[in-house]
């Protein structure tokens, strides 16, 4: 006779049936991976670099030195090594390179393709993807404008402000998007008939 082996746990069978028994959140998963894929694959290959690209640049640059003399900070704008106006130079020297990493886009991507994964009625998702990507836009000016504020007069926090604190208060903003979506859109993926 063999000794009778413990039991297994019940506990991992009801989560492991939970996540993958409700077809909702896999499809949610689906989506989201396919279209992020998709918007990242279209970023690299077909906008960066292009005229449209370019016009994001003269768009968001002027805006961005527009708030800096603003908060009193002189400021002028030159082009990048590529020819795109993209620089942003202080009176003190200091000089923030808006293009690609610091555009925003990456995460307006993320979020758009997290807000139309999700399930909701058409009409509400596009209104979620507008204002989601306005938000996102405008706190991604302010993000390239305190960037170089802290440059200017904290340089030793640059690179931490910069790499961390900054980008990360971006991704925080995306996170309060979704979840302001998550809550309007009534729905959630585990629901039986998500529409």
């Amino acid at each position: 006779m063999f000794p009778s082996q413990p039991k297994k746990s019940n506990a991992h069978e009801k989560v492991v049936g939970s996540l993958f028994g409700n077809t909702g959140m896999v499809k949610f998963g689906a989506i989201f991976l396919s279209f992020f894929w998709l918007l990242n694959y279209w970023y690299n290959n077909y906008f960066l670099g292009t005229n449209s690209f370019e016009q994001y640049l003269n768009v968001c640059v002027p805006i961005i030195r527009d708030l800096l003399n603003m908060l009193g900070e002189q400021v002028e704008l030159s082009s990048l090594p590529n020819g795109m106006l993209g620089e942003i130079r202080a009176h003190d020297g200091a000089v923030i390179r808006f293009g690609e990493g610091t555009d925003g886009l990456m995460i307006m991507a993320a979020l758009v393709a997290a807000i139309v994964a999700w399930p909701g009625s058409l009409l509400k998702k596009i209104a979620a993807v507008v204002l989601s990507v306005i938000t996102i836009f405008i706190l991604n000016i302010m993000r390239v404008a305190a960037m170089l504020k802290v440059d200017v007069y904290f340089p030793l926090q640059f690179d931490v402000m910069n790499t961390w604190v900054l980008p990360g208060a971006l991704v925080l903003g995306a996170l309060g998007c979704f979840l302001l979506w998550i809550k309007v859109s009534g729905q959630h993926p585990f629901d039986d008939n998500p529409t």
